[in-house]
């Protein structure tokens, strides 16, 4: 079974992510899997230089920041770099796929499930979610970022809503909520419905 895990920037799906690991099943990090992909395919690399001018590369490592600013405006330019990495990252999701054959659960982690497509390929999906506020916390702590900041990439984002509503299942991440009994339950779920 091929479980998709999504959430807001902040919802904590990575940490959520690494304790399914701990657990056992294997886990696809999408967005880690994208930056070495940037860094080392020289395909992609000519096609990100293409696009974004050579200055998409310091010392031959992607400016991530530098390409985040021009995307963010521009949603001609975003779409551009998404049918870059996208089918790269599904090519390489398909092999990864394959090594773990024998796992009966395998979970890919995406903050752009839906936008990417890559729901299409999963069997279950679960939305990590949290308070507005834990999230922002969560972020300027982690990304050392001012509010403003945080809010303008949450707005960027899909909201929970819309998130909710497409998923199998709903984990909620805030301060006070018990991460570990939900993901005992969610599993015993998982698989008593296979």
């Amino acid at each position: 079974m091929i479980i998709g895990v999504t959430g807001g920037i902040g919802s904590g799906k990575t940490y959520f992510c690494h304790l399914i690991e701990i657990a056992g099943f294997p886990i696809f990090y999408t967005d880690m899997e994208s930056k070495k992909l940037l860094n080392s395919d020289p395909l992609i690399k000519a096609q990100i230089i293409d696009l974004f001018g050579a200055s998409a590369y310091t010392e031959d490592v992607l400016d991530s920041k530098h390409i985040a600013q021009q995307v963010f405006s521009d949603d001609n330019l975003r779409t551009k770099l998404n049918n870059i990495v996208h089918p790269a990252i599904k090519k390489l999701f398909d092999l990864w796929l394959t090594e773990h054959k024998s796992s009966p659960i395998v979970l890919l982690e995406s903050a752009i499930l839906f936008e990417s497509g890559f729901d299409n390929f999963m069997d279950k999906i679960i939305v990590i979610t949290a308070p507005l506020e834990t999230r922002i916390k969560r972020v300027i702590k982690r990304d050392n970022c001012e509010e403003k900041d945080v809010l303008s990439k949450i707005k960027s984002q899909m909201s929970d809503e819309i998130k909710i509503n497409k998923a199998n299942f709903v984990i909620q991440n805030g301060e006070h909520d018990d991460l570990n009994k939900q993901i005992f339950d969610l599993l015993g779920k998982i698989m008593f419905q296979k």
